[in-house]
Parts: structure tokens; sequence; C-alpha cells
């Protein structure tokens, strides 16, 4: 005869397995957390914030938060006359600036209206041959959202979120001389814009500590020389674009192409977006 304690003990045991096994089914969530009595932490799925920033050519730094139908603008603060990119990275608000020849992390509170800037104290010299950078998501899997560099070189380099700072995460392809605008799209995906007004999508590989990134990707669409500037939208296969007619554009992905939703003009005083 089993006991009223054995069957609260069997009962007991039985939820925790259902438990392991619907958190096993859960992406990112390790059936071993339960076990070990805390919760893992969650991959960073999305490519930053829903929204983007824009430096404007007065050195205001604004935070566009996406709505459904329209971008909420809050401005953010002055002084950014001297940067030359930004791009957002988590949604917690972290970005990295490059000003000169030092990337700098920040973080801006997205929770509330006064969107307090934050320094992270982290200051990387060696810089100055930076030319695009990107966000995209948690590329090498540890939690942390990571970026890419496309340097003066025409190299496109990985680089991981090391506690307040980063590390270079290898070269993830040569030759991208060519690369007019990139923006991250999902996680470990972007979109170039080329020189010749083309549009590529790209992926980086699966991370091999044995063997080199490499970033895979082809022709999508042409017609894009009318794009000024390229930025993300923090959907996943969506972005945002400024045209030289100061429209701007947000590019939803749909059967192997991007088709547009036109927003408001008078973005001619954009200089940056990220």
């Amino acid at each position: 005869m089993t006991s009223g304690k054995g069957r609260r003990h069997r009962i007991l045991g039985l939820t925790a397995l259902l438990v392991s096994a619907l958190l096993a089914l859960l992406p990112g969530v390790p059936a071993n957390a339960v076990a070990a009595g805390r919760a893992a932490s969650p991959r960073v799925t999305a490519v930053q914030p829903p929204g983007f920033l824009e430096v404007r050519d007065d050195g205001w730094l604004w935070y566009y938060e996406r709505t459904d139908r329209s971008f909420t603008g809050h401005r953010i603060g002055g002084g950014w006359d001297r940067t030359s990119l930004v791009a957002l990275l988590g949604t917690d608000g972290s970005f990295v600036e490059v000003k000169g020849d030092a990337l700098r992390l920040w973080q801006v509170d997205l929770t509330g209206g006064a969107n307090t800037l934050t320094f992270l104290g982290s200051v990387m010299g060696g810089w100055q041959n930076a030319r695009l950078i990107a966000g995209v998501g948690d590329a090498t899997y540890d939690g942390i959202p990571d970026f890419v560099e496309v340097d003066n070189r025409g190299n496109l380099v990985v680089w991981r979120r090391d506690g307040n700072g980063f590390a270079y995460g290898g070269i993830e392809g040569y030759g991208w001389q060519n690369a007019r605008q990139i923006a991250g799209v999902a996680v470990k995906q972007f979109v170039e814009i080329k020189t010749n007004g083309e549009l590529w999508s790209w992926r980086l590989s699966d991370h091999n500590p044995t063997e080199p990134w490499w970033a895979t990707g082809g022709f999508t669409m042409g017609g894009w020389n009318n794009v000024r500037l390229l930025g993300p939208d923090g959907l996943t296969d969506s972005f945002v674009s400024v045209r030289f007619d100061t429209q701007l554009v947000r590019w939803t992905s749909s059967a192997n192409t991007f088709r547009p939703s036109y927003f408001d003009r008078g973005w001619q005083n954009a200089r940056l977006l990220g």
C-alpha cells in the first residue's frame, strides 16, 4: 500500500520531469537548468531593441522606438558631433560608438521616458580603420549580443562582448571594399548595400573554435542607389533606410525579397543610423 507521503513525492517527481521536458523544448533553456536549481539565461534572439539610433547633423543622439505603424522619437542627448559609427546591440539598450580611434560601450534606458544614458566604462583603441558596424545578436551563443565590422582593408570582422569590452572574434570574410552600408536583420544575419546599388543578404557561419568564421550569402535585389543610410529595425528580417529624397522606409523580408513600408520625409538631418 502506498502512503499519502509516497504518492506526494511521486507526483512531485513526475511534475519535475514534465517541467524539465517542457523547458527542453524552449530555445535557450537547457533541461539541466531545473536540476541545477536555477533558471538559465535566455539567448539573445533579437538583434537589438525594437527601433534604431540616429545621430543628427547638430550632434544630437535620438532613439526611435518602433510602434505598430510608425516610430516614436526620444531625444537622448547632445555632443555626438564627432561620432563616426553607432550600432544598437541588445534589448537592454546597450550600443557601441566609434569616435576617432576609440570604441565605446554605452547603455540607454529604454524602459522609461527619461531615456537615461550610461557610459559602461569600456574604451578600446585602434578603431581608426573601422568603416561600418552592425549588431548581429548573439552570434557566439554566449547569451550576449555581438557585432560585425567592415574595416578600411576590406575585412569583415566579428567582435564578441567580453565583460564591458569586446574580444576579437576573427575575420569572417575578405573583399568587402565595395560595401557601402550594412544593417543587422536577425541573429547572425545582416544585409549589405554595395556601391553598385545591389542589396545582398548575409549569414554568419556556425562558430567552430577549430575553424575560421565565414559569411555566406547572395544577391537579393538591385536598385538601391537611392539609399543614403541603412539601420536596424529590431524585428527579425526587417530593417530601415533613409533615402536621398529624405524619406524613411521600413523593409520587411518576403519571399526572398524585401517589401517597403513608407514613412514620413524630412530625414535630411540624419547623419548616422545604427
